[in-house]
């Protein structure tokens, strides 16, 4: 035995077989192995049985043998790692029939709380994006349709480009609209459901709905103060809070409210903007000079709403009556989005937001409610107290009952929010796990690659996205819990003509689903 060093070969001693030589022992060496037996190629498809197969019970004709293949064990997650599309569907074929899964034909079926139930998701919330004309429009409603086909109901809280109206108007209900020059009004305020027979709730009720109510309002203030680049200190958010207590009454019941909580944003600005001597005392500011110098930054941002370019939308008490029965409800932002910028938009989907949350916050029929939620990047951009609130709606979608639906174009409308150590973007980077169902579509391959890192997708599954999904519309790769599917939305000829008045006007694939 020797060793290499310094590119020169020297002795490194005796071996073994030697040192045991010398003292008159022979070394053990084990006894050369016979030659296997030369492999007989053709072993794997020669027949083990005639024509007319074997004669014994339980055999049959068969007319060529199976081949003996290789055999490999793993567990379902490890094989699924590595042929993320060949593993036997996990999901029950129940709720909303939207196409056929590519690798197998087989029907393939949306049912959120069903996937809950069974533990394969943790959440029911979903994440929809994909590229400008890939069928992320057509793939969004025709989900939301045949959902409610099982059930429930759909609340849209700001259709920007008027999209969801045909569909809204199938299920019997004309869709709200907002905008400049428009008659509705949206409180964002409104205590909604509930504050439904208030006068004859228990004390103890009241005050445990006047928790919920308080808080969704302090959520919408700081959100919209924040929104104009104010920065919400602990001050603001004091301030706030004791306003609305003083509006409510609850400034002087103990925390609690008797009558029905009514406001609206002009009255939270209008006390702002003119505090009374109870609300500086409770501030504990002796000077109003010191006051406004603290508080103004927050009145003038809240002024947007009412003298600024919101003005007539969000600034009255609601005008607009809610039919329970229908299953499908949208509030109509077309004419907004043609006149304002995307600060504006943004803020307006926020007090949508909180309207539609207060809607839906009792759930009488216990069928799911779907909140299809587009452009969500225009909150994103709102700051962290917009982020929150949208936070804060994923995270209890569960309890409600609800089904959060995100459309976004891509990775980067939650990603890059705010500074890489900032809250915002921390809360942001929690949104991928609230969203326990993601949907992808076609996109190219930087995009993809995107994706893949931000879900934890495989090489091939990453391919799937830049490869197989831009082949045809409707196609995308579903992403359930732990399991992938490449999936083809199959859109009736109704649907793509008619109902969705869509762009996306190419083949969705080559039959229909009812």
């Amino acid at each position: 035995m020797s060793i290499l060093k310094r590119d020169k070969q020297v002795s490194a001693g005796q071996s073994f077989a030697e040192a045991f030589a010398e003292q008159g022992v022979s070394f053990p060496s084990a006894e050369p192995e016979a030659p296997a037996p030369p492999k007989d190629k053709d072993a794997d498809f020669r027949l083990t049985a005639g024509q007319h197969g074997v004669f014994r019970p339980g055999f049959g004709w068969q007319a060529v043998s199976t081949p003996r293949g290789r055999v490999y064990r793993a567990t379902t997650d490890q094989i699924g790692g590595v042929f993320p599309f060949l593993t036997s569907t996990q999901l029950p074929k129940s709720g909303a029939a939207l196409g056929y899964v590519a690798s197998t034909g087989t029907g393939f079926y949306v049912d959120p709380w069903q996937w809950v139930q069974r533990g394969i998701v943790t959440n029911p919330n979903l994440l929809l994006q994909g590229a400008p004309g890939r069928g992320k429009s057509g793939t969004g409603k025709a989900l939301v349709r045949r959902m409610l086909r099982h059930g429930g109901r759909a609340f849209v809280p700001g259709d920007l480009k008027n999209e969801w109206a045909d569909l809204c108007r199938e299920w019997g209900q004309e869709p709200w609209e907002v905008g400049p020059g428009m008659h509705a009004r949206i409180n964002p305020l409104d205590p909604g459901p509930l504050g439904h027979g208030w006068e004859k709730l228990s004390q103890t009720t009241r005050d445990e709905r006047w928790v919920d109510i308080r808080a969704r309002w302090l959520t919408l203030l700081e959100g919209l103060v924040g929104a104009q680049k104010v920065n919400v200190t602990t001050t603001l958010q004091e301030a706030l809070a004791a306003i609305v207590d003083e509006l409510t009454g609850a400034a002087d019941g103990g925390g609690g409210v008797h009558t029905l909580p009514d406001i609206i944003i002009p009255e939270v600005w209008h006390l702002a903007h003119n505090p009374s001597e109870s609300l500086l005392r409770r501030l504990n500011y002796e000077k109003r000079s010191d006051y406004f110098a603290d508080m103004r930054p927050m009145s003038s941002a809240l002024s947007v709403l009412v003298n600024g370019s919101l003005k007539g939308m969000f600034d009255a008490r609601t005008t607009i009556q809610i039919n329970w029965d229908a299953p499908m409800h949208s509030l109509s932002m077309r004419r907004l989005k043609e006149l304002a910028n995307d600060q504006v938009i943004g803020v307006a989907l926020t007090c949508a937001n909180s309207w539609v949350t207060a809607m839906t916050s009792i759930n009488t029929t216990g069928q799911p409610t779907i909140i299809p939620r587009d452009e969500v990047w225009r909150v994103m951009r709102l700051g962290v107290s917009a982020i929150k609130s949208l936070d804060s709606n994923l995270r209890l979608s569960r309890d409600e009952k609800k089904v959060e639906m995100l459309i976004m174009h891509k990775p980067g409308d939650l990603m890059g929010i705010g500074g890489a150590n900032s809250e915002e973007a921390s809360i942001a980077q929690d949104f991928w796990s609230l969203c326990d169902t993601k949907i992808s579509l076609g996109h190219s391959s930087s995009i993809a690659d995107q994706t893949a890192a931000q879900w934890g997708l495989s090489d091939q599954e990453s391919r799937a996205i830049s490869n197989w999904c831009n082949r045809n519309q409707g196609r995308a790769l579903w992403r359930v819990g732990d399991h992938s599917f490449r999936v083809q939305t199959v859109l009736t000829e109704y649907e793509k003509r008619v109902l969705f008045n869509t762009n996306e006007q190419t083949e969705y694939g080559d039959d229909a689903v009812a």
